[in-house]
């Protein structure tokens, strides 16, 4: 019998963990999955953490999977929190997702998060003066049709290199809708903070993302979930999956060499070692993608890389503040932002925490606030000491409250995705002059003389559901099915 065939996964995130998951389930026998994983080092790239204790050290060397999906304890309290992936988006059986949080346990007390441009929920202005009502919904109102008219755009024929804040700025005139200019002003205050939460929701600032493409992601229905128990359940889940042994931590590929000739195609990681196979599915970011030329040898086709530079690549980050007491009653630590025209335009890095949209209350945690940012300010604050951060945090939330003796945070901790030499970025978007036929481009399987040799998956290769969990895990099944598809009929593969 011949031996069964080898496929090496480079990259043990969600993608990669489902993958091999399936490859088990249908019977390869020979399946490695490749993981850099995270030293200390590494993980103070990621995050801004005091110290670790060696048992602390010692357990993220040993079992850091999951990429862009990292739960973590933070605070006194030790309040679960999520780093990276935060919402099963789309809480119905139609979700793997979701599927799979239930068995794990992890939804119990999960709320269900409002709409971002449901007019229920206050907007403040600067001087804690929050947006009356009746103008909170009629300018909510007015956002919502064209929201959804930008959402149409991906089904006619439009420019493709329009972006969507100049889409929203063409349409949304809060002077000709609201004649006193008091009124008008604080419109615009709304008008800005929706458009904070839908770069947070695309992934970047709204002049990078296609007007086009914004109708191009799909959502599944059942609203977005927040998992109290940790999506950290569902990676433990996916690699209980996977044979002992499988999994190799602190194995960063270097370079995959694909060449034609050769009967194999051998990754090799940094550590030296090698691994032939005759298939390797490589579900590294985007964002590593985008910045490692030298990764393939050969180079990818032109065609490809096309794909890879056109696909926008986000910037979020998350800020967790710990307060002792906290300054707000529990459940009603939610504060949006709403930045004036002014405030919003002319705002650059330098001015990073414009680019904050919103505080809210930790999940499980009445104590923790999460600031979300995005854009140009998320990458300014990975190059700021965190006791910076904390400070502009200060002072944001003393400048929206109204109360400027209001106590600094006891613990900060900010998330560092951009720069992070793992992952470069937070999650992908349809940015200007890209389309759906780059994520096709970026998919597609690249063939050798005997089949299929290089396969891609991950979020960003994902027509409909990019940037999600289950876009992800959707992608990696889809691989794994690709490679189970070239052996059909051919006999036992399992060995």
């Amino acid at each position: 019998m011949s031996s069964p065939p080898r496929v090496v996964i480079v990259g043990a995130g969600l993608a990669g963990l489902a993958a091999a998951r399936r490859l088990v389930q249908c019977g390869f026998s020979d399946v490695t999955v490749l993981e850099g994983g995270s030293s200390h080092a590494e993980l103070r790239d990621l995050l801004d953490v005091p110290q670790f204790d060696p048992f602390d050290e010692a357990h993220i060397r040993a079992r850091r999977v999951g990429g862009r999906v990292y739960t973590r304890k933070f605070g006194d309290q030790n309040a679960v929190v999520e780093l990276g992936a935060s919402f099963v988006h789309g809480a119905s059986p139609a979700n793997p997702i979701y599927q799979l949080a239930n068995v794990s346990r992890i939804l119990s007390g999960g709320r269900r998060r409002a709409n971002e441009r449901e007019a229920s929920g206050l907007v403040y202005a600067r001087a804690a003066s929050p947006i009356p009502a009746a103008v909170s919904q009629k300018a909510a109102g007015i956002f919502r049709r064209v929201e959804r008219e930008a959402a149409g755009l991906a089904a006619m024929p439009s420019d493709p290199t329009k972006n969507l804040e100049d889409f929203f700025m063409e349409r949304l005139d809060a002077g000709r809708s609201f004649a006193d200019q008091k009124l008008a002003s604080q419109a615009e205050c709304v008008f800005n903070c929706f458009k904070n939460a839908i770069a947070l929701e695309t992934g970047d600032e709204l002049r990078l993302v296609s007007a086009q493409g914004y109708g191009c992601y799909e959502e599944l229905p059942g609203g977005d979930l927040v998992a109290p128990g940790g999506f950290g359940k569902i990676l433990t889940r996916l690699r209980n999956s996977i044979p002992d042994g499988r999994v190799k931590l602190g194995h960063h590929v270097v370079t995959i060499d694909w060449t034609e000739k050769n009967e194999n195609v051998t990754v090799t990681c940094s550590n030296g070692e090698t691994f032939e196979a005759d298939h390797v599915i490589v579900t590294v970011s985007l964002g590593v993608l985008k910045n490692s030329p030298n990764l393939f040898e050969p180079r990818l086709p032109d065609r490809k890389l096309r794909s890879i530079a056109n696909i926008g690549f986000g910037r979020v980050n998350k800020i967790f503040l710990e307060f002792d007491p906290p300054f707000w009653a529990p459940g009603e630590g939610r504060l949006r932002l709403g930045w004036t025209d002014e405030e919003y335009r002319t705002r650059t890095e330098k001015d990073w925490t414009r680019y904050v949209y919103a505080f809210e209350e930790a999940t499980g945690d009445a104590r923790v606030l999460v600031a979300w940012i995005c854009g140009s300010g998320a990458e300014a604050i990975e190059g700021l000491p965190p006791e910076d951060v904390a400070v502009g945090c200060t002072q944001l939330l003393r400048e929206f409250t109204g109360n400027p003796l209001l106590e600094p945070p006891r613990q900060v901790l900010r998330t560092k995705w951009v720069s992070s030499p793992r992952f470069r970025g937070s999650y992908s978007f349809v940015s200007t002059g890209s389309g759906r036929e780059d994520v096709e481009a970026l998919a597609e399987p690249l063939r050798g003389g005997r089949g299929p040799r290089l396969h891609f998956a991950g979020e960003a290769t994902h027509p409909v559901y990019f940037s999600t969990m289950h876009g992800a895990l959707l992608s990696g099944v889809r691989e794994a099915d690709a490679i189970r598809w070239e052996y059909v009929g051919a006999g036992s593969f399992g060995g």
